[in-house]
């Protein structure tokens, strides 16, 4: 069974060397992927990296790797320091995306403006600095028909969350989400659910994103009832979380991977649903072409944060792709098959308690590593460039920046038209949902970055406004001199 142990063991370094004795007769090894896992206590994911011949190390190894996947957000000085031909499995900024106040705030600046294309996420008001507009909701003494789904903002698998019908039960101060709860949902054999659908990002600029064919649907384990006051803390028949309803005694594990075994249990896979949905008459390609558009709109409001955030960290001369991540998306549907956005997770547990699990989430990280597109001569092209332009410069005497600039541009949009057909051929299960080929979707979807870049300046405008203490200002540049020392010396090194 696969999942994080309870404590890590010391991970040794796979693909090394070999004995003493043998290193003068022993042929020079073939040249490997090296992936640094140092940070990842996902066992199926060492295992997909092994399956294809990749090198495992850690951070002890010291030895220079092409990928590194951690479990947890990246910080801008760990980009600052990576090299051109190395990848990493998250953006820096992106964790903005799944803490419930920035996402809420986000999707109500484009609901604002575009109410048509935003209205994909429930009302939401967060607290504490919207508490106001969410007493508000309520009469003067504190009673309303409406229910009400609280959420920490920093919370996850379901810990802290409780639905109300009153502000009496909601602290004024905590940080949290107060959402509204969507009371007609669509049902499965009488279960409330929800989907966990798998985006890959693999460039913000331009923006380029996957659906990935599979997911989970999970299952509450009671009966649904309309929400009362009667009912508000019957947990297992109003939340879909799988970490609250795997301890009720109503909850059916799989036991296998056989097509009906994936069809049974309080955790399905988002291939049956598909096929649920056209056995209910449904067309399910419709209800997918919906969910798709919604997914690219939940990521336009963060794009140009994401893209200033990377442009921040890495050189001019990068070429946008080394930065990849699986988002993990939680969605739902109501009873006129309406898809509802819930929450973004930008760290999707690879934990595999099932045989379900192994065989969604195993084929999900083989098919993410094929599409990044890694090659093991990745870093010896890189100290050959690297070669070649210092021996340029030596000769040349000058650098020109505008002409290199040039340079750079030219040849990124060689590679763009490079990976569109390495995407088409190893796409595996993703299916590319931005860009389109259609042209009218894409005009809107243009209009709708192009108000988010908007927002995004303005925002920054009106924080560059605000006094910064002259200490934090020296402070932060003192930081990034010595990380870009720290790279210089790493560049200066692989040449």
């Amino acid at each position: 069974m696969y999942g994080p142990p309870a404590t890590k063991p010391k991970r040794a370094a796979s693909g090394g060397a070999g004995g003493a004795a043998k290193a003068t007769k022993k042929k020079k090894s073939k040249a490997k992927i090296v992936i640094n896992m140092e940070h990842c206590k996902y066992e199926v994911v060492e295992d997909c990296a092994l399956e294809r011949g990749w090198r495992v190390t850690g951070d002890e190894d010291n030895v220079p790797w092409n990928v590194y996947w951690i479990d947890t957000s990246v910080s801008a000085e760990r980009c600052m320091a990576m090299l051109n031909y190395q990848k990493i499995n998250h953006f820096p900024g992106m964790s903005a995306l799944s803490r419930k106040n920035g996402l809420a705030r986000g999707l109500a600046r484009m609901r604002k403006m575009f109410p048509e294309e935003y209205g994909f996420a429930p009302q939401a008001w967060t607290l504490p600095d919207q508490w106001h507009d969410f007493r508000a909701q309520f009469d003067k003494k504190g009673k309303g028909s409406k229910t009400f789904i609280v959420k920490p903002d920093h919370g996850c698998q379901g810990k802290g969350i409780f639905l109300t019908r009153s502000p009496d039960n909601v602290d004024p101060s905590e940080p949290q989400v107060a959402q509204r709860y969507i009371h007609r949902p669509l049902l499965i054999e009488g279960l409330k659910f929800d989907l966990r659908v798998y985006v890959l990002v693999t460039a913000c600029s331009p923006l380029r994103m996957f659906l990935f064919k599979d997911g989970l649907t999970r299952l509450c384990t009671e009966k649904y009832q309309l929400p009362n006051s009667k009912n508000l803390k019957r947990l297992c028949m109003h939340l879909t979380n799988y970490a609250i309803n795997k301890v009720s005694d109503k909850f059916v594990f799989n036991e296998g991977t056989s097509d009906a075994e994936l069809g049974t249990g309080s955790k399905r896979t988002l291939l049956w649903f598909r096929k649920w949905l056209a056995e209910q008459g449904h067309d399910a390609d419709e209800v997918w072409g919906r969910m798709e558009d919604m997914i690219v709109k939940t990521l336009i409001p963060v794009q140009p944060g994401l893209a200033h955030m990377y442009r921040s960290c890495l050189p001019a001369d990068n070429d946008g792709f080394s930065c990849f991540e699986i988002l993990g998306l939680d969605v739902m549907f109501d009873h006129k098959l309406r898809p509802w956005l819930i929450e973004v997770n930008h760290s999707p547990s690879f934990a595999c308690d099932t045989p379900l699990d192994l065989k969604i989430k195993e084929e999900l990280i083989a098919d993410t590593m094929e599409l990044i597109g890694v090659s093991a001569s990745d870093r010896r092209k890189y100290r050959a460039q690297q070669a070649a332009e210092a021996q340029s410069r030596l000769y040349s005497g000058v650098f020109d920046a505008t002409r290199k600039r040039g340079d750079y541009d030219e040849a990124r949009e060689k590679l763009l038209e490079k990976k569109r057909k390495w995407e088409n051929k190893h796409c595996g299960g993703y299916k590319r949902i931005y860009p389109v080929p259609d042209e009218a979707q894409m005009d809107k979807y243009r209009r709708l970055l192009v108000y988010a870049q908007d927002v995004f300046e303005e925002t920054a405008l009106s924080q560059s406004r605000r006094a910064v203490p002259r200490r934090d200002v020296s402070r932060a540049a003192t930081a990034i001199g010595t990380v870009m020392a720290s790279r210089g010396e790493k560049r200066a090194k692989a040449a």
